[in-house]
């Protein structure tokens, strides 16, 4: 079995570390559509922002061969980044989670369909730890002769909402010793697990500074 790129160079190294059939010294097509995968990220990462691959398997010479034609496009540029939609979470936040990046004076940006995938898979992450457990977060990629532009439209939905607290068993300790700086649950603020497990570890933890070792946590949620 033999791989090699055709239509654009790559370094053998590059191909290597870019196509699993290597590591795994056998034929499989997933590994090979993996591979396509990681080439296209590969091309885009470095400005071809229409780059194309497609695996094709030839038997060369009494040998299988995987030779992945590259279709790199023309180079573009990132010009700009921004979210919209948003209006319980603040822009600066929302941008903190945003991987794909505008160009600058020496740099075309950074974009590919693996930072798109994980700056919506972010964004959708920060909403539902704040209590918006049905946001949509949509990419919009918009290409102007090179230059692209990139939003990311946002529908929150509505937070849920804590109704009532109600905390027990805590017959040694108030809650202000155990968790000084305050709960993230609180009545009339949003829900989320990660709000839930934060609340949890800070209580576990107090009372394991305090001795008690054996000290239990549970919680219901209705």
């Amino acid at each position: 079995l033999s791989v090699r790129a055709a239509g654009a160079r790559v370094w053998k190294r590059t191909l290597r570390k870019l196509v699993p059939i290597y590591e795994e010294a056998a034929f499989d097509r997933d590994l090979m559509e993996e591979g396509e995968r990681n080439l296209v990220n590969h091309f885009q990462r470095k400005g071809f922002f229409d780059a194309k691959v497609k695996a094709e398997i030839r038997e060369e010479h009494s040998q299988l061969s995987v030779v992945y034609q590259i279709q790199k496009g023309e180079r573009h540029r990132v010009s700009s980044v921004s979210v919209t939609g948003n209006q319980q979470l603040d822009e600066d936040d929302l941008m903190e989670q945003v991987v794909v990046r505008r160009g600058g004076f020496l740099s075309r940006g950074k974009f590919s369909q693996d930072l798109l995938k994980r700056s919506v898979n972010n964004l959708a992450a920060l909403y539902r730890n704040a209590g918006f457990t049905d946001v949509q977060v949509q990419p919009d990629v918009v290409d102007r002769e090179r230059k692209v532009d990139v939003n990311f439209k946002i529908a929150e939905g509505k937070a849920t909402l804590v109704e009532s607290l109600k905390i027990e068993g805590n017959k040694t300790q108030t809650i202000a010793a155990l968790a000084p700086d305050g709960l993230n649950l609180e009545q009339g603020q949003p829900y989320s697990r990660a709000r839930l497990d934060k609340d949890r570890n800070q209580i576990v933890a107090s009372y394991l500074n305090l001795g008690y070792l054996n000290a239990n946590f549970k919680s219901i949620v209705e």
